[in-house]
């Protein structure tokens, strides 16, 4: 036996570390969603501050959205949007370009050209049924 007759090292054998996952409370999930919610956070940097993959970090943000981690904010922070009376001309549609807005568990996707009155219209019956109910 070639083991036995070989002189020690002083060398021990370590296991190799094996990933611990950390069970996170509502309470940390919602901390850290809020945290990427800010206009200032970036999602991966966020993630990457928790020690957490971003994945995860979106499929806790859509769990918030469905009040899947507990009841929502009751103050929504709403971004001032301006509308021309009169918007300029687009001459033809930019290809691939698209517009996503989420609201509560409502979600509206605007993919190309679409007319102003065609929009406010659906943000209108939006912010009715959302809001006033």
């Amino acid at each position: 036996m070639i083991e036995k007759s070989m002189p020690a090292l002083g060398l021990d054998w370590i296991e190799p570390l094996k990933p611990v996952r950390k069970n996170r409370s509502v309470e940390e999930k919602r901390k850290i969603v809020f945290e990427s919610l800010s206009s200032e956070a970036s999602i991966a940097a966020v993630a990457r501050a928790h020690n957490i993959n971003s994945n995860l970090l979106h499929t806790w943000r859509w769990q918030y959205r469905r009040g899947e981690l507990g009841e929502k904010s009751a103050n929504p922070s709403f971004v001032p949007v301006q509308i021309a009376a009169q918007p300029a001309p687009i001459s033809a549609p930019i290809l691939g370009a698209h517009l996503e807005i989420i609201v509560g568990p409502a979600k509206v996707l605007v993919h190309g050209t679409v007319p102003v009155e065609t929009l406010s219209a659906v943000l209108r019956a939006l912010h009715v049924r959302l809001f006033l109910g």
